[in-house]
């Protein structure tokens, strides 16, 4: 049964595509330059959203992640931000070009990955 949902509409019409909490999912929507990749996961009983810039689909330059999306102690979902130094804060920056944008925790110590 899916856990995930996705939807998108182009010049060809719309289409749908599910994924399961093992298969999780990825979507990577982009011009020739720039671009945004949405990686969906399930760990550890919560749903993740890791956000990524990307450099289109020339992709001169390696996914930087941006951010992650998650419920927050209320069950509302936030945006926590990617730092350089390997930690997340609310307000938007970007990963530095030489930061491996790795897998993190949140400033918590919640992880975001196993």
């Amino acid at each position: 049964m899916a856990h995930f949902y996705a939807e998108m509409q182009g010049s060809r019409g719309a289409t749908t595509r599910c994924g399961t909490k093992n298969s999780g999912m990825d979507c990577h929507v982009r011009g020739w330059d720039v671009g945004a990749r949405l990686k969906v996961t399930h760990k550890d009983g919560q749903d993740y959203i890791e956000v990524f810039v990307t450099s289109g689909s020339k992709a001169k330059t390696p996914d930087k992640l941006w951010g992650t999306i998650r419920l927050d102690s209320n069950e509302t979902p936030e945006f926590i931000s990617y730092q350089p130094s390997g930690t997340f804060k609310d307000n938007l920056d970007f990963c530095s070009d030489n930061s491996p944008c790795e897998y993190q925790t949140t400033e918590d110590g919640t992880p975001i990955h196993g």
